[in-house]
């Protein structure tokens, strides 16, 4: 989150409901085009807009110019359909519910928002009052851009598909020696039958003044899954900084996040960016420090504490802040890992267990294989299959991506993408990747496939 959105939310919320604001957020070169639209429907309808995580793809902010009364036809015709609900609506693609478009259609007919607010205790904070809970719940439906939803493919009861959206928050005094409070609101998909957070998520930091919440800034999107948070003095800068610590890839990788007060994510990594790039086209993406094992604070050193964690090797590795974020030590970077038998094991394994269905296991040993040895583009592309094959879609485009990056000139990878992303919809990038392949592999025995692929993609647009 740069500074820039950070003023620009500041802005909003002092203007909410002037005409000037709305020109400025529409104008907003910082918000992606699903957010201005979710901000416009937002003042139109006058209440919170969820997107369903599939749905958001290529929609045209131009649709914020229709008529009020041709709202929702302009939705239609971009292929939205929208649940105008009593507390919130929810945009969903049409495409989600036609039985001819695969194996993973919504059964449900009607979706139902289950909004829970409460109260979120760490070391040093202290629970809201259920105003303060009311007031922050408030605001955040009324001016973040609230995390993406995941919606269930099977109806929980009767034809209704049941959603949930998380709201969490605490109250700390974030300034070493003051006793000005500010308040961290964790936002975030949730399950119905579980309490547990899930899916994405974002955090969002404002300031109690005069006993009201003033919204200050949001993250990026993060995954939220599993999530512990904390305050720490990593810069010792007389103020507390936000760190995050979530888990992802099925619970055995860990994500290290760490915000300063001014929204700025100093973990941010560019190595990391692409792990997470399903989330991106969803709103920005932060890219974390990632590792198998935890992270540890080394505060021995004068100025801003060190990161210690180990590589895949097993090596321990120190992250050292520069300027305005954590990097990998010079000391620490080293060439590439020795192969290790074991990966071809793995790999075995799930080639094994793919071929009687069980791809939940599949991934994990190709995941296994690919952390082992990470410069053989075959670990990676099986990981990702498996993940397209279990229906997680979203999951299978970092994997395919991996392994194209480790090999650029790997022709099935370039195939499995397109097919990937032709399931998401995302029909100019699902094109590229098809086209790609058939330059790498136009006598192929797959060619002919491809190229009816192309043509109906092409009829799509």
């Amino acid at each position: 989150m740069n500074r820039r959105l950070s003023r620009y939310l500041v802005a909003l919320l002092l203007l909410s409901q002037s005409k000037d604001a709305s020109a400025r957020q529409e104008k907003s070169t910082n918000l992606t085009p699903h957010e201005i639209v979710q901000d416009c429907l937002r003042r139109l309808w006058d209440r919170p807009i969820f997107w369903d995580q599939r749905a958001i793809a290529s929609v045209d902010p131009s649709l914020c110019k229709a008529k009020p009364e041709e709202m929702e036809q302009a939705l239609k015709a971009q292929h939205f359909v929208a649940f105008r609900l009593t507390n919130a609506v929810l945009l969903a693609q049409e495409n989600s519910f036609d039985k001819n478009n695969g194996p993973f259609v919504y059964l449900w007919k009607t979706p139902t928002i289950q909004i829970r607010v409460r109260a979120r205790a760490t070391p040093g904070s202290r629970p809201p009052t259920e105003a303060e809970l009311q007031d922050v719940a408030d605001k955040i439906l009324k001016f973040s851009h609230l995390a993406p939803l995941t919606c269930p493919f099977k109806p929980s009861e009767g034809q209704v598909g049941n959603l949930v959206f998380n709201i969490s928050v605490e109250i700390h005094k974030m300034h070493i020696g003051s006793q000005q409070e500010s308040v961290i609101a964790l936002i975030s998909d949730g399950e119905p039958d579980h309490e547990t957070v899930f899916g994405a998520g974002r955090f969002v930091y404002g300031n109690l003044e005069d006993g009201h919440f003033r919204l200050l800034w949001e993250t990026p999107l993060f995954e939220a899954s599993m999530v512990q948070s904390g305050f720490v003095d990593l810069l010792r800068n007389g103020s507390l900084q936000i760190t995050l610590t979530s888990n992802f890839g099925m619970g055995n990788h860990t994500a290290f996040y760490a915000f300063d007060l001014e929204g700025r994510e100093l973990t941010r990594q560019p190595s990391t960016c692409e792990i997470f790039s399903d989330l991106t086209k969803q709103s920005v993406a932060a890219c974390p420090i990632t590792t198998e094992t935890s992270v540890n604070i080394d505060g021995t050193a004068a100025g801003p504490k060190d990161l210690v964690t180990t590589d895949e090797a097993g090596k321990k590795v120190r992250y050292i802040f520069k300027g305005v974020r954590y990097e990998l030590s010079s000391s620490a970077k080293s060439g590439k890992p020795p192969l290790i038998a074991n990966a071809t094991a793995f790999n075995s394994e799930g080639m094994n267990l793919m071929r009687t269905g069980n791809y939940e296991a599949a991934i994990s040993k190709f995941e296994q294989a690919a952390q082992l040895n990470s410069f053989d583009p075959l670990f990676a592309n099986n990981a990702g299959f498996a993940y397209y094959k279990l229906g997680q879609t979203e999951d299978s485009l970092y994997w395919f991506k991996k392994a194209i990056e480790i090999d650029s000139s790997r022709a099935i990878a370039y195939l499995n993408l397109g097919d990937a992303y032709a399931e998401l919809r995302r029909i100019t990038e699902a094109r590229e990747a098809y086209t790609k392949y058939l330059e790498l592999a136009p006598d192929s025995k797959s060619a002919p496939d491809v190229k009816k692929k192309l043509a109906a993609l092409r009829a799509a647009q």
